[in-house]
């Protein structure tokens, strides 16, 4: 793998069905694996990494943003929120899904106020 593009290449599969999985100990990936048809060189078997117990923000569309929280299926996390990063309030309770994820989408709407986000145990 190419550690500034995240680009890989695989040699030598015999024909036939094979599952790529990517692994990385701090990280979680969507998907956690694919199944792969080699007859040929096969292109696009593509994985999105999350850094674990992190937050991640990605733009979706417009004022809509994807907010992804990375860690240990099963655990439960507090999302808290501010607008001054000096006083915080719960916003929510999650559970971390089997897939490793918990997410949540936030809108910008014209004239609302910075938030800022941060997550903790309970």
């Amino acid at each position: 793998m190419d550690p500034t593009t995240g680009r890989y290449v695989l040699w030598n599969f015999d024909a036939g069905s094979h599952r790529v999985t990517p692994h990385a100990s701090e990280a979680v990936f969507e998907p956690d694996g694919q199944l792969v048809n080699v007859s040929a060189d096969v292109v696009g078997v593509n994985f999105h990494a999350w850094r674990s117990n992190a937050l991640s923000i990605e733009h979706l569309n417009g004022p809509v943003f994807r907010n992804v929280f990375a860690g240990a299926a099963g655990d439960t996390w507090n999302l808290m929120l501010s607008t001054n990063l000096l006083g915080w309030q719960l916003d929510s309770t999650h559970t971390v899904q089997p897939s490793g994820l918990f997410e949540f989408p936030i809108t910008n709407a014209p004239g609302m106020p910075p938030t800022f986000f941060k997550t903790e145990k309970p």
